[in-house]
């Protein structure tokens, strides 16, 4: 589109957005995209001399109306930038006709970048106790593509809400080409980024990536994409999260095939640490788990989990483990479980727990990994569950400062255990 199209679209759109400075002041062409400013339509970052707080939502959620506008009618994206500074948001709500339910700041459309060095902060008291509410959110009826966010950070100021684990700073509900990237996300009462499909088998969320992220102090998941295909989560630092720091998921139900709706995907060169859980794949497919750091886990470093579809193919190698009750745990029966090559220290229970409650396990290899036993260590493996079956452990190395011969080896509280298809080595 030529200067005098652009300035002809917006000067036809003045009606509607009659908030525009000019029709030459709108955007700077980058790159053959068209770039908003938001300090020229409104918006104002904190001030310490300030009076009072300025809520840059109402400024903000109309520039991203327009980009829709402009995105339908000239069939290209948009791009919104974020300067340094913060930018305070209060929270609003639609009505049930919407597909956007509970309480939020701003809705994001397709074909839109949001990008820059500034601070996307929630304004103090915005949600009730428990609410569920996001900072950035999109219509679950209308699943949004073609997005990207980049080096922003979003502040949940959980400091200064009611308590509660559904209020996230990410929310979308998304059909294909999502990008996260470099993005802060820290301070919420639930998720700092969560990437949603449709749990129907045939529309997944469809290339995502989220790469070079910080996310600290959540009161749920640190990351979590659920519904997808063609997945890759590299080079975050996830720390301080009640719930996982990773967590991907792709279960839709029982259904007689087994099928998951998570497959695809490739997590790797994270640091986690102090989460719940590390990294929790469950009820996903064809991926690789490789080369993270995962320190001062509270449970499990790495938690494969199976609900109703097969999860199978799992690669997990070369990943460095320090400080958790366990390394691995895997619940569930799967198909093609690897665990190998990776470095695993300071482990208090068990190096590998296989099975819980009334689930079986199956489907596992664990090889050629170096297990350096602690002075409280319970024992290498653990067994529990109903049934155990076509699990192989073998050619681990133990390192002890004392007698690997004292070193237990396995626990067994299982209900059934197949002696033929389990081995030990």
């Amino acid at each position: 589109m030529n200067r005098r199209e652009f300035s002809f679209l917006l000067v036809s759109m003045g009606l509607s957005y009659p908030w525009l400075k000019s029709s030459y002041s709108f955007a700077q062409q980058v790159n053959n995209t068209d770039v908003i400013n938001i300090i020229d339509f409104g918006c104002k970052a904190y001030n310490s001399s300030d009076t009072a707080l300025h809520d840059n939502r109402v400024a903000l959620q109309k520039i991203l109306d327009y980009c829709l506008a402009m995105s339908s009618s000239t069939k290209k994206s948009y791009s919104i930038y974020i300067p340094k500074g913060i930018f305070y948001l209060s929270s609003t709500s639609l009505d049930s006709s919407h597909g956007v339910p509970g309480s939020f700041c701003l809705q994001i459309y397709s074909n839109i970048k949001i990008y820059g060095e500034g601070t996307l902060k929630l304004l103090p008291k915005q949600y009730g106790l428990g609410a569920f509410f996001r900072i950035l959110a999109s219509d679950q009826n209308n699943k949004i593509s073609n997005v990207m966010i980049s080096d922003i950070t979003l502040d949940g100021n959980s400091a200064n809400q009611v308590d509660g684990v559904q209020a996230s700073n990410i929310l979308l509900e998304c059909a294909n080409n999502i990008q996260i990237k470099n993005v802060t996300s820290k301070n919420c009462n639930g998720n700092g980024i969560l990437i949603r499909g449709s749990k129907q088998i045939d529309k997944p969320v469809e290339q995502v990536s989220i790469i070079g992220c910080i996310v600290s102090n959540c009161k749920k998941i640190g990351i979590q994409v659920s519904q997808f295909n063609k997945l890759t989560i590299c080079n975050n630092q996830v720390s301080n999260c009640s719930d996982n720091g990773i967590d991907i998921y792709g279960d839709i139900g029982r259904n007689p095939r087994g099928l998951t709706n998570g497959n695809n995907f490739e997590i790797y060169s994270n640091n986690v640490s102090d989460c719940l859980n590390g990294i929790f794949p469950e009820t996903v497919s064809n991926g690789k788990i490789f080369k993270n750091t995962i320190k001062n886990i509270r449970r499990s470093s790495v938690h494969v989990n199976r609900i109703h579809g097969l999860p199978s193919s799992i690669y997990i190698t070369e990943n460095i483990i320090q400080n958790a009750p366990v390394a691995f745990t895997i619940t569930g029966d799967m198909a093609n479980i690897i665990i190998n090559k990776n470095h695993v220290k300071n482990v208090k229970d068990y190096f590998f727990s296989f099975g819980s409650g009334k689930g079986n396990v199956s489907g596992v290899i664990a090889s050629d990994n170096v297990l350096e036993v602690g002075p409280n260590l319970k024992a290498v493996v653990k067994f529990s569950g109903m049934r155990v079956n076509n699990i192989q452990i073998s050619a681990n190395r133990l390192i002890s400062e004392n007698n690997i011969n004292q070193v237990p080896m396995q626990v067994n509280n299982a209900l059934s255990f197949n002696k033929n298809s389990v081995s030990l080595k």
